[in-house]
C-alpha cells in the first residue's frame, strides 16, 4: 500500500513531529516509516522487536527410540527452531518456566508437543512440522491454535528415514524472548535504514578509483521518500537523522502488526522502569523497615517501642535472640539508645555504657570480669573475644 509523503524529513527529533507512515502491509510483512524521533529511540525499537516479544519455542526434548541418521542433538536443535503458533500466548501459558510455582513442568509454563513416526515402506520418508502433535491441557480444556507449528503449505522436513527406522519423542514447548536463544524470535529479519542518499555521510561509500561511488552503490528504494543533494550543496555537520525506514518479517508465529505493537509494549516498559529508577534516586524514599530506621523493632521478638539502626533504640523491652537469652536488659545490653548513646551494645547489669565493648560488658548481665573489644571492664564481664567467658550471666 504505497502512501504519499513529504520528501522533506523532519527538522526536530524530540517526538513533536512524530508519525508513522505504512508503505507495505501484509500478513507475512509490514515496511513503515518513523519520522521525528532520535536515532537510538528507533534502534531501540529495532532491538525490542527482535530479542523482547515472547513466542513459544521447544526448550526439552526427550527421545525415547531414534534409529535415523541424525543424532539426538542435531533432531533436538531442529525441533527448537521451528516456528509454534503463539497468538494469545499471555492467556494460554501466563507463566515463564522459571517464575512457575510447578517442580517441572505444568499447563501454565509449558505445552505438551509428540512425535511417533515409523518407516514402513521401501521409499524414503520424510518426517515434517505436520507430524508434530500438540497435547491436550491436564484438565482436557483445549488451548485452540498455540503451540501449533506454523504452516505456510510448505512443512518443515525435521528428518528422513528408510524402511524400519524410528522415530518417538515428547517435547515441551515454553515461552522465551530471543535474548534468551534465537529460537523464541518472532522475527526472521527487520530492515532498518536512515538516509538512504547518504547525505549526513554516516557510511563511507568505498569505490574503486576513477568510478562513479553512485554507480557502484545504487541507491534502496527508500531513496524515493528523501530528496538527494543538489548540485554543490555542502553537507550540514549540525543536521541529524530524523525519518527512519523499517522492513519487519515474521517467521508466522505472531501477525506482523502485533509484533511491532508488543516491541513498543516492551520499550514502554523498559523506559518507565528507568523513570521510575531516576525518580527514586531524586526523592529517595525512607526504607519502612523494622530496623533501618523504622518505629517497629529490630530482633526483638515482644515488639519493643525503639526501633533499630537509627530508630529510638534497639529493640525495647524484650532482649533479642530468644526473650532471655544473653541477659534480661533490653536488645543488647541498652536501653532504647542508638549505637553510642549511652548504654548500646553492652551496658546490660554493670558499667555506666558505651559503645562496642569500652567500659561497659557486652551482651552479659553479670559481673564476669574481663574486657570487651580491647576496653576494660567497668565492672561488669567483657565479650567478643576477651579473657573472660562470654555471654554468661
Amino acid at each position: 500500500m504505497a502512501t504519499t509523503l513529504s520528501q522533506n524529513i523532519p527538522k526536530t527529533t524530540d517526538g513533536s513531529e512524530l508519525a508513522v507512515k505504512i508503505t507495505e502491509y501484509h500478513p507475512g510483512k509490514v515496511a513503515f516509516i518513523l519520522d521525528g524521533v532520535e536515532l537510538g529511540v528507533a534502534n531501540a525499537l529495532r532491538r525490542s522487536v527482535i530479542a523482547d516479544v515472547a513466542t513459544l519455542a521447544i526448550d526439552m526434548v526427550e527421545i525415547e527410540e531414534n534409529t535415523t541418521v541424525l543424532p539426538d542433538e542435531m533432531i533436538a536443535h531442529r525441533l527448537g527452531m521451528v516456528p509454534l503458533n503463539s497468538e494469545n500466548l499471555d492467556r494460554f501459558v501466563p507463566n515463564y518456566t522459571r517464575d512457575c510455582t510447578c517442580m517441572g513442568y505444568c499447563d501454565n509454563c509449558s505445552v505438551l508437543i509428540s512425535l511417533h513416526a515409523r518407516c514402513n515402506d521401501t521409499r524414503t520418508m520424510e518426517v515434517t512440522s505436520r507430524d508434530l502433535v500438540v497435547g491436550a491441557n491436564a484438565d482436557g480444556q483445549s488451548r485452540g491454535e498455540i503451540g501449533r507449528p506454523v504452516d505456510d503449505g510448505t512443512p518443515i522436513t525435521l528428518v528422513k528415514m528408510r524402511a524400519g527406522q524410528e522415530l518417538r519423542l515428547t517435547c515441551r514447548a515454553t515461552k522465551g524472548i530471543a535474548k534468551e536463544h534465537a529460537k523464541w524470535s518472532p522475527v526472521s529479519a527487520v530492515g532498518f535504514e536512515y538516509d538512504p542518499h547518504n547525505r549526513l555521510q554516516h557510511t563511507d561509500l568505498w569505490h574503486e578509483k576513477g568510478t562513479d561511488p553512485k554507480q557502484e552503490w545504487p541507491v534502496s528504494k527508500n531513496a524515493r521518500y528523501e530528496r538527494d543533494s543538489r548540485p554543490g550543496e555542502g553537507m550540514d555537520w549540525k543536521s541529524r537523522p530524523s525519518r527512519f525506514y523499517f522492513d519487519v518479517e515474521g517467521v508466522g508465529s505472531l501477525k506482523v502488526d502485533d509484533i511491532v505493537m508488543k516491541g513498543i509494549d516492551s520499550l514502554i516498559i523498559k523506559l518507565s522502569g528507568v523513570l521510575g529508577g531516576l525518580q527514586d534516586l531524586i526523592n529517595p524514599q525512607p526504607q519502612g523497615l523494622g530496623g533501618m530506621g523504622g518505629a517497629t523493632p529490630a530482633w526483638a521478638p515482644d515488639g519493643g517501642a525503639g526501633g533499630g539502626f537509627g530508630g529510638p533504640g534497639l529493640g525495647g523491652a524484650a532482649t533479642p535472640y530468644g526473650g532471655g537469652g544473653m541477659g534480661a536488659s533490653p536488645s543488647y545490653g541498652g536501653v532504647a539508645r542508638n549505637y553510642g548513646a549511652g548504654l548500646t551494645n553492652g551496658a546490660a547489669a554493670a558499667g555506666s555504657g558505651s559503645v562496642w565493648g569500652s567500659t561497659s560488658p557486652a551482651y552479659a548481665t553479670g559481673p564476669v570480669t574481663g574486657t570487651g573489644f580491647g576496653g576494660p571492664s567497668g565492672g561488669g564481664g567483657g565479650a567478643w573475644g576477651s579473657t573472660s567467658p562470654q555471654y554468661q550471666p
